[in-house]
């Protein structure tokens, strides 16, 4: 199996949050709590890109053995943070063959999720993995490949991967993702996406 590396995108203002997204409470834990246990039954390394409310979140991160990277650029959007943390987990991991990229707000996304786009990952290892929804629109978790970090490493702005995608379109893989991709921006949506959590939903 190439040698893959979750990089946990957690580094955004919540502007209309009004808040951080990372720390609102979620099944009882804050939510990067529960994204990190859900991603470390993959086994695989994980590692944190922080900007915003970092000093909040990264005790966090230290009782869970968890390594971080904080952007200072994080306030120019997504594609920077994607950019800073790559380049930040190749020096500490060289060997790195492909990271898996993953949202902090999408919580709803199941583990088996995530393992199917692995094992897609693993048929097309040198192919850009994207999720699609049920709705029909794609987005992360994806996987990228090793033969895309120089482009990677060089991303700007708030579009994060999406113009790289969109330059490589016949290099791209969709994984229908069966649970929800849904994020959450707003109060509104926290709420909406709690009570599609919820047991009894």
């Amino acid at each position: 199996m190439p040698k893959l590396d979750v990089l946990l995108l957690a580094a955004g203002e919540s502007s209309r949050m009004e808040r951080s997204k990372a720390l609102l409470d979620w099944q009882g834990e804050p939510l990067i709590s529960f994204q990190i246990h859900k991603l470390q039954a993959l086994c695989l390394p994980i590692s944190v890109v922080l900007g915003g409310y970092a000093d909040q979140i990264q005790p966090l991160l230290k009782e869970l053995s968890i390594k971080s990277f904080f952007n200072p650029d994080w306030q120019e959007g997504m594609g920077t943070s994607l950019a800073f943390g790559l380049s930040k987990l190749l020096e500490v991991a060289p060997e790195t063959e492909g990271i898996l990229v993953y949202l902090v707000d999408q919580p709803l996304i199941a583990l088996e999720d995530l393992r199917e786009l692995i094992k897609t990952h693993i048929k097309n290892p040198e192919k850009i993995i994207i999720s699609r929804s049920t709705q029909g629109w794609s987005g992360p978790p994806a996987i990228f490949p090793r033969n895309f970090f120089p482009e990677l490493s060089q991303l700007e702005g708030d579009e994060g991967a999406k113009p790289l995608v969109k330059k490589h379109s016949d290099s791209v893989v969709f994984y229908s993702c069966y649970s929800s991709m849904e994020d959450m921006d707003t109060p509104e949506a926290y709420r909406n996406l709690l009570a599609k959590s919820s047991p009894q939903s």
